[in-house]
């Protein structure tokens, strides 16, 4: 689906007591939310938000109390303020970046760390919201040069400016579905990428999520099978020379985007997560790489319903041994501003700060298991 400016909230909990890893980038042990563990498996669960709106309407303060009363310590923004053609470096991306990332600042004093999503949806054909057609490579050596061109590009701007907020990069969005670009193209741009985030960042290094692959179909009922898989298979082939003389993939997790599955019956999201996913990374020998699902949710407007789905796609992941390979679980969203808008359905939380049950559920969920949050050390819980 379209995302302009958005972020994606993630509620840690973790399964284990070492930090996660992800390839040769490790998490640093302060991704972990300590007072807010939760003793069930371990896998992060977290929220989109439509960051455009959040600072356009300087809803900022609003959105820290949010995250903090929820026990949420990381994020995910989507950032996409720059050209196609690879410039970024008129006024308005300026201003754009600056206030991100005085964001991610502001943010990482709260101790919420970030996750940073690079795609650029500029470019489509026809006005349509699917691209009929591929990104092609000089379009794609745009968008390299936009990430890692100079010391002005956006990955080392981030790195060095959000005060260790930033770590984290996800690189594109639904390859496979909505802004399409070929396996080997893709595989390409992450070879670049990665090699450059891992030779500049050995002593404070980062960690590079691939996808985000679309699961499903723009429906609710489920997706092709064969679509995502194909695609998966060809990008890891195309990837295969580099692991020979690297002895490592390009990329620290996968991430995917499995709408409609939850609601196949039986154990459709589990049977998609494992066909398609898990059995194509085996077959290419890789059993260790780390999913993150960084968007799911539930389309029900009625508030009993929405409940419902959101605890469900919960409880299949958690009751699931396929909760060792995930590293987050991401509901679409938490803010919505409108009834016009498709984040409507999805939304927990209304613009005038009302919360939807469903929010109610993942706060219990995530909430500490001794004592309280000491509303003495934060003003947003005064």
């Amino acid at each position: 689906m379209r995302k302009y400016l958005s972020f994606l909230l993630i509620l840690n909990f973790s399964l284990l007591s070492d930090p996660l890893c992800y390839g040769s980038g490790t998490l640093k042990s302060d991704f972990t939310q300590k007072s807010g563990e939760s003793p069930q498996q371990g896998f992060t669960v977290g929220f989109n938000i439509d960051a455009h709106s959040i600072l356009q309407n300087d809803h900022e303060d609003q959105t820290i109390r949010d995250l903090l009363e929820a026990h949420i310590r990381l994020v995910r923004i989507e950032y996409n303020g720059f050209n196609f053609d690879g410039s970024f470096s008129t006024e308005g991306e300026q201003y754009i970046r600056a206030r991100y990332k005085e964001f991610i600042n502001k943010l990482n004093h709260h101790g919420i760390k970030t996750i940073l999503l690079l795609a650029s949806m500029s470019f489509q054909s026809d006005g349509g919201e699917r691209p009929p057609h591929y990104y092609n490579s000089t379009q794609m050596n745009y968008f390299i040069n936009a990430l890692i061109g100079s010391d002005r590009a956006i990955i080392p701007d981030f790195y060095a400016e959000s005060g260790g907020g930033v770590r984290i990069f996800e690189i594109w969005n639904e390859p496979n579905w909505t802004w399409r670009v070929d396996e080997s193209e893709l595989a390409r741009v992450f070879q670049i990428i990665y090699t450059y985030t891992k030779s500049n960042y050995r002593e404070d290094p980062v960690s590079i999520l691939a996808g985000a692959f679309d699961s499903g179909k723009g429906d609710n009922t489920g997706g092709n099978h064969e679509n995502v898989r194909s695609y998966l298979y060809n990008f890891y082939n195309s990837n295969s020379r580099y692991y020979r003389l690297n002895n490592h993939w390009p990329f620290d997790g996968i991430s995917l985007h499995p709408y409609g599955w939850f609601r196949v019956p039986g154990d459709g999201l589990v049977e998609h997560v494992n066909k398609v996913y898990l059995d194509t990374m085996k077959y290419f020998g890789d059993s260790t790489t780390p999913l993150w699902i960084t968007e799911i949710g539930s389309i029900a407007s009625a508030d009993d319903g929405h409940v419902e789905q959101i605890s469900e796609i919960l409880n299949i992941i958690k009751e699931n041994k396929i909760a060792l390979r995930i590293r987050s679980l991401v509901y679409f969203t938490l803010r919505y501003f409108n009834a016009q808008d498709v984040k409507y359905h999805y939304g927990f939380v209304r613009e005038d700060g009302f919360r939807r049950s469903s929010y109610d559920l993942i706060q219990e969920f995530l909430k500490p298991k001794t004592s309280p949050v000491d509303k003495t050390k934060d003003k947003f819980l005064e």
